[in-house]
């Protein structure tokens, strides 16, 4: 039993008071961070909009694809490649260029498809003359040997790839 006369009684203990550590604080100040970025990030595209919108238009003028072909075809001359015993990258560079120049002035499309693919096209289209025909048929034919069969063309052969490439691509831009 119980004494009851002499039972003293207590009162409750107050809450204990742990030390804040670094790890329950970091979230806090992650979000913290991450929002001040994305308030920053969000000023700065409003301040490029309304940049554009102020300012003026800027106005691309296009070159005609002739043009950038030939101006591509004279970097490759510059930069001399066969020369330096990188007769596959010429090869590939010229081809490169033809391609583009083939799919922006003829709307043929030409990337991602074989040589045989291209020149099936063109000749189903009769969208160049003959000799056109047969002078880019021999600089992809060419190329292809180069790039798969590890041919090694003569110092004559590379020089006329990149003189065909300039002359059909002068012979079939729009007058």
């Amino acid at each position: 039993p119980i004494d009851t006369a002499t039972y003293q009684m207590f009162d409750i203990r107050p809450q204990f008071r742990y030390p804040v550590t670094l790890s329950e604080v970091m979230p806090y100040v992650v979000g913290v961070l991450l929002l001040a970025a994305l308030v920053y990030a969000a000023i700065l595209i409003f301040k490029r909009v309304k940049a554009r919108k102020v300012g003026e238009q800027v106005v691309r003028v296009k070159e005609k694809p002739w043009v950038v072909a030939l101006k591509n075809l004279d970097e490759i001359d510059q930069k001399r490649l066969w020369q330096g015993g990188m007769v596959k990258a010429y090869y590939t560079e010229v081809t490169d260029v033809l391609r583009i120049y083939l799919q922006e002035r003829f709307s043929i499309t030409t990337m991602e498809r074989t040589s045989a693919e291209i020149l099936s096209d063109i000749s189903c289209g009769n969208v160049l003359e003959k000799a056109e025909y047969d002078r880019l048929k021999e600089i992809l034919v060419t190329s292809d040997f180069v790039k798969f069969a590890k041919f090694n063309p003569s110092e004559l052969q590379n020089e006329q790839a990149l003189t065909s490439a300039q002359k059909f691509v002068n012979n079939t831009q729009e007058r």
